[in-house]
């Protein structure tokens, strides 16, 4: 799920929670906001714990050993790390 479906999940619920009110046989209206708020709130966290650069399980870093053909040196050992992400000023 991405944040979306979780901002979506959040709004349906809390329509459901505090603006419906009916009378359905064998559902309460309220309760199932309420549910769907909570679900909501758990994927919109899930969404930005797994998913965001700023998390350390987004991260990356990758070692590894090259060998230039035809030369008499040394393996040269190469890091290669994510670039930080962009800035471009936004709140």
């Amino acid at each position: 799920m991405s944040i979306g479906v979780g901002i979506f999940l959040m709004v349906l619920g809390a329509i459901l929670a505090f603006a419906v009110e009916t009378d359905v046989p064998g559902i309460n209206v309220n309760a199932l906001g309420v549910i769907l708020m909570l679900i909501g709130l758990v994927a919109a966290f899930y969404s930005l714990l797994f998913w965001s650069s700023l998390t350390p399980w987004g991260r990356r870093r990758v070692e590894t050993r090259r060998r230039m053909v035809g030369l008499e040196e040394e393996p040269v050992d190469i890091i290669e790390e994510r670039p930080p992400p962009l800035d471009d000023g936004l709140p």
